[in-house]
């Protein structure tokens, strides 16, 4: 456990970190800026990725805190010496772990970040007060004004969705093996996977991340969407076993 925390640590507490953060908001406010003048924050919170351009760079900023740590270890020389301590595959466990857990606070804190900071100062009209639901599963919070179960529900979904694209990013630097090729290997992995997700009549992979769907209950939001995140997660955690134990060897 004390590994962990101290490898969440360096995940957390460097520039890159902050860095994706701020990218997440960045984005976030950049899709907002045609809605200025609404008074529904809930609208534009929606709007901002539903009809926003920037959505394609949400796995950059879950790929660029911590995914590089692998490689960096790698070519460090220092990672032999760690894996006379432990064993490589807890090694590689801890590493997609942490890397996913570091990828998915970026982009909650991001769109935290968005809601607390950017939104007020850009949208002056926007307010809680003339908030309504966007999607039938959310009235319930709306009308009982349960905002921090409403924000707190989309920062789980953001979460989930970062620790996705980390562990993706993850597994192609293993396969990879070099940061250039990672970027671009999220990037179409994303197009490749949407279009996959059309074909079988589903939605974008960011609308599950935003929750934007037409479901009645939380329960149905979270089974779906946290699903596609979770299978995804295991078969990137999978794939970045095998080819990380062939890295490894070469440490």
């Amino acid at each position: 456990m004390r590994q962990y925390l101290i490898d969440l640590k360096r995940g957390i507490v460097n520039s890159r970190f902050l860095a994706a953060v701020l990218l997440c908001a960045a984005i976030y406010w950049l899709g907002s800026l045609p809605e200025i003048g609404a008074d529904n924050v809930l609208y534009i919170l929606d709007a901002t990725v539903a009809f926003g351009s920037f959505y394609h760079l949400f796995p950059v900023v879950a790929v660029f805190p911590f995914v590089a740590s692998f490689l960096e270890d790698l070519h460090s020389g220092n990672l032999r010496f760690t894996l006379q301590r432990i064993d490589g595959n807890r090694y590689l466990a801890r590493r997609f772990l942490v890397t996913g857990v570091v990828g998915g606070l970026a982009t909650a804190l991001g769109m935290l970040a968005f809601l607390g900071v950017l939104l007020p100062v850009t949208h002056p009209l926007a307010s809680l007060d003339y908030a309504e639901a966007v999607y039938p599963y959310a009235e319930a919070l709306v009308q009982q004004k349960q905002w921090v179960a409403y924000f707190g529900l989309y920062a789980l979904l953001q979460w989930a969705s970062g620790f996705m694209w980390a562990g993706i990013g993850l597994m192609f630097s293993a396969i990879a093996g070099k940061m250039q090729l990672v970027y671009l290997a999220t990037a179409l992995f994303m197009e490749v996977l949407c279009r996959g997700l059309f074909a079988i009549d589903k939605e974008h992979i960011v609308i599950y991340a935003m929750g934007g769907l037409d479901v009645e209950t939380i329960g149905q939001l979270l089974l779906e969407s946290l699903s596609i995140f979770a299978i995804l997660s295991l078969i990137s955690f999978l794939v970045f076993m095998v080819f990380g134990k062939r890295r490894l060897r070469y440490a």
